[in-house]
């Protein structure tokens, strides 16, 4: 709340709303939508893009960089385990912990194991 009354500028948020949490969906266990419209309740400048959009994301980061009286909320909708077949749209990756195999799996689909 305070954080627009001192005018932090500089201050660039993050929020990660792929619909899900510990427990199920978001808003059968949580209650925090509408999310946007809280933060701008408190007079952040607020932005919503697709969180899987590089350069929806560095747009957002420009344009929150050019706010510099309020601090920024970029709203980024994701999907859980995007890109991985056997995690995306799985809660239960909430908690869990890969296995070694799944992990290499992982890695591999998104392009992170370079010729191990």
């Amino acid at each position: 709340m305070s954080a627009a009354k001192h005018k932090l500028g500089k201050l660039i948020v993050f929020v990660d709303n792929n619909g899900l949490q510990s427990g199920g969906r978001v808003e059968e266990v949580g209650g925090v939508t509408p999310i946007l419209e809280k933060w701008q309740a408190f007079r952040w400048h607020c932005q919503e893009i697709d969180g899987h959009n590089m350069e929806q994301i560095l747009a957002a980061i420009d344009a929150a960089k050019l706010e510099t009286e309020r601090p920024s909320m970029i709203l980024a909708h994701t999907v859980k385990g995007k890109g991985i077949p056997y995690m995306e749209k799985d809660n239960a990756w909430h908690k869990k912990v890969p296995t070694d195999a799944e992990w290499r799996e992982a890695m591999e689909l998104l392009g992170g194991i370079d010729g191990e």
